[in-house]
């Protein structure tokens, strides 16, 4: 079972991979195309919040259908959206309202697939080290998207064509690992359901996050960790285009990738003794230092460790997580927990722009003093609302994990 699962992994990882490079190349067309912050942050809300609604429900029949089945389906269909995209960018048509409905459908597509995958894990083993090895291969999955930027900034000079078709290929291997799979075909060992509609059923995960507060206590923070590096990660690529270019965005996002992966495999080999928690506030430090100086190895440093330190927290959580709740209700609970940072996630893309543009940008322009310190203490010649809310997201992660960890204490957990 462990190989098919790791079949299944690579798979995936690479559907994952695939979906990055075309969610970058979309994300960098539309900003190219419109020359606007809120048209690039309104492209990565879809991508992000698009699941909203449907998670909590989706959870539920995640728990109740054959995960070999969900798997495939949700790879297909996704395959299909990016013919139809490679179809209108060829002949012309391709207009962004069409691009905005079509990138909601992949991402309802792809809640549904994450899910299911975080499932498999704890099928498989309910033993606490081998839970984070598996859980530092599932944060490896979803990092593998950072490592995007730098293969989407080499192969989008040749057309955004190139890149479709890259991800439609990726698609079709990641169906075939699932048929081949013998983990697959077990239907992954869970017992069987009644297939007959409950609605409690499908509060049950409510309920049992009302019963244990640890749960819901991380899960409401983290929720406010996902707002607070949203606000600042939607800035990120119009601060860096401002002061460089796509080649070193790349390059930036890709060292933010590789952090990702070396975090998750500390955290599964050695991270026994540092907290998640205090992981995360070291993400709030480094954030605070992309305001201090622009100079690209810098920015790679800071970027590095953000990507690293919040790679650690999330294995240790999810390993967490896995042993914590019940095998017949991950599916709905996992669902509600992503639901939260789902809704965080464009929140934060919203809020910092608005931010900006409705408060900061009019406030620094009226106050060039300020401007003028500012371009003294940080080194940047401009963007200064930009560094203004980096330093105060960077502060919120710092205290806010400081009295979640400092209240789990207080209610004798120490694990956080």
């Amino acid at each position: 079972m462990k190989n098919s699962f790791i079949t299944i992994w690579i798979g995936q990882s690479l559907s994952l991979l695939g979906s990055g490079v075309t969610n970058f190349a979309l994300g960098i067309w539309v900003y190219q195309t419109t020359g606007s912050v809120f048209d690039f942050a309104l492209i990565m809300l879809l991508i992000t919040a698009s699941g909203i609604l449907v998670l909590p429900l989706s959870g539920y029949f995640i728990d109740k259908w054959s995960k070999k089945i969900t798997l495939i389906c949700c790879d297909a269909f996704q395959a299909l959206i990016l013919v139809g995209l490679l179809f209108l960018l060829t002949t012309k048509n391709l207009e962004l309202y069409v691009v905005y409905f079509l990138v909601i459908l992949r991402a309802l597509l792809s809640k549904v697939q994450s899910i299911t995958f975080n499932t498999l894990p704890r099928l498989i083993t309910s033993q606490l080290s081998q839970l984070k090895w598996y859980a530092s291969l599932t944060q490896i999955s979803a990092s593998i998207r950072l490592f995007s930027p730098v293969f989407a900034g080499v192969v989008l000079q040749y057309g955004i064509k190139w890149i479709l078709a890259f991800d439609i290929i990726t698609f079709f291997v990641a169906v075939l690992t699932v048929l081949i799979s013998d983990f697959a075909r077990n239907d992954l060992i869970q017992p069987k359901h009644d297939s007959s509609w409950e609605l409690k059923e499908v509060s049950q995960g409510i309920k049992y996050l009302n019963t244990h507060v640890e749960l819901k206590r991380t899960s409401i923070w983290l929720s406010f960790i996902t707002f607070a590096v949203a606000s600042t990660t939607v800035l990120f690529t119009p601060l860096i285009l401002t002061i460089s270019n796509e080649k070193a965005l790349g390059f930036l996002l890709g060292a933010g990738g590789v952090g990702t992966v070396l975090g998750a495999l500390t955290a599964s080999k050695f991270g026994a003794k540092l907290l998640p928690s205090r992981s995360i506030m070291y993400c709030g430090v480094f954030i605070c230092g992309v305001a201090i100086n622009p100079s690209l190895l810098w920015l790679a440093v800071c970027i590095f460790g953000c990507f690293f330190s919040s790679s650690f927290a999330l294995v240790k959580l999810k390993a967490y997580w896995y042993k914590e709740v019940p095998v017949m209700l991950q599916g709905r609970i996992f669902a509600i927990r992503d639901a939260l940072i789902a809704v965080a996630l464009p929140l934060g893309y919203l809020f910092s722009p608005w931010i900006l543009s409705l408060v900061l940008e009019p406030w620094l322009t009226a106050n060039d003093q300020i401007v003028g310190f500012l371009m003294l203490f940080t080194g940047y010649e401009e963007k200064q609302g930009f560094l203004i809310i980096f330093l105060t997201m960077g502060l919120s992660i710092i205290l806010s994990t400081f009295l979640f960890h400092y209240t789990g204490e207080r209610n004798g957990n120490r694990c956080i």
